[in-house]
């Protein structure tokens, strides 16, 4: 069990395999032996030498009861690729291993030829920062959650949003999730628009080729759903047919 001494701390690490070194960060809580199952056969297979170690807070690492930050963490990892000669070397990092990383790769490069960052995201920005002081607020004040608001609020912060089940209509007449009687169109317009739009004089949006819509008379009807009795739509009179009662009506009115 090699230990080292590092950053003012004591840092337990291993090391397996022969060849350009890689250091594996683990996340939170998470010890060394988190890599054995897949990723370190598999590098020292490839020819690699790895090499693993448990943060600060780890046993048999120092426990650092009084709390640490990422730069610590970032300062202890630059500690073992000094101390054993690694340097420059490759670094892979998960969730606050990755955060851990992407620091190292920022503040020391020198130490690092590439990085691979997983389930992780940027720096934190103001409004993250804001709600980790407030948890740290809510955890020293006692306050005991509710077990399914703490699994909700952890679930938001951790996982992204899941895609919506309602799918988008095409061109190509796939079948639209809400009604599968239904096929789904582009952009016809409905029959309701169709008359609103002969009943008025085309405006100059209307007239522009770019803007300019499919004529009503030759767009397709709108299909409907064989599930619904389809229903007719409003009609509205168009312009020739009112223009022509309303000479006929002020004939008769002048005789």
């Amino acid at each position: 069990m090699p230990v080292i001494a590092v950053n003012g701390i004591r840092l337990h690490y291993e090391e397996a395999g022969s060849g350009d070194p890689v250091v594996l960060i683990q996340g939170t809580g998470g010890g060394h032996s988190a890599w054995d199952l897949h990723q370190v056969p598999d590098l020292t297979a490839a020819g690699y030498r790895v090499i693993t170690f448990d943060n600060r807070g780890i046993a048999p690492s120092s426990e650092c009861a009084d709390g640490f930050t990422i730069d610590d963490l970032v300062g202890d990892v630059a500690g073992l690729i000094t101390r054993l000669g690694l340097g420059p070397c490759r670094v892979v990092g998960t969730s606050m291993g990755a955060f851990v990383a992407q620091e190292l790769a920022l503040t020391r490069p020198e130490l690092v030829t590439q990085a691979v960052f997983m389930a992780t995201r940027g720096r934190t920005d103001a409004l993250r920062r804001a709600m980790t002081l407030a948890e740290i607020e809510l955890y020293d004040s006692g306050v005991q959650l509710p077990a399914k608001y703490a699994a909700a609020m952890r679930a938001l912060k951790s996982l992204s949003p899941a895609p919506s089940t309602t799918r988008r209509s095409s061109s190509t007449g796939s079948t639209c999730s809400n009604c599968p009687h239904r096929p789904a169109r582009a952009s016809a317009p409905s029959t309701r628009s169709a008359n609103w739009t002969t009943a008025s004089p085309p405006t100059a949006a209307s007239r522009s080729p770019a803007t300019s819509s499919p004529s009503p008379t030759t767009s397709s009807p709108r299909p409907t759903c064989p599930a619904r009795s389809p229903t007719p739509s409003p009609t509205r009179p168009s312009n020739s047919s009112r223009t022509a009662a309303t000479t006929a009506t002020w004939r008769t009115r002048r005789r």
